[in-house]
């Protein structure tokens, strides 16, 4: 668990770790749904449901590969 911390710095946060996966999860999607617009649908909805439970979040524990 993080202390609590600033909307800027929350944001930022978010954004680059956003950047560093949205392309590894939108291919995740797109090799497990073949359809190009349900792969963007659930990455869509995998950000906006990491970025809703992102004061939980514990960046000490290892992401999945």
């Amino acid at each position: 668990m993080r202390p609590s911390t600033s909307p800027e710095a929350t944001s930022q946060a978010f954004t680059g770790l956003y950047n560093r996966y949205v392309e590894r999860v939108y291919r995740y999607h797109l090799a497990r749904t073949g359809c190009q617009d349900a792969a963007e649908d659930l990455t869509a909805e995998t950000f906006f449901a990491a970025l809703a439970s992102y004061d939980r979040l514990d960046l000490a524990q290892p992401a999945l590969a």
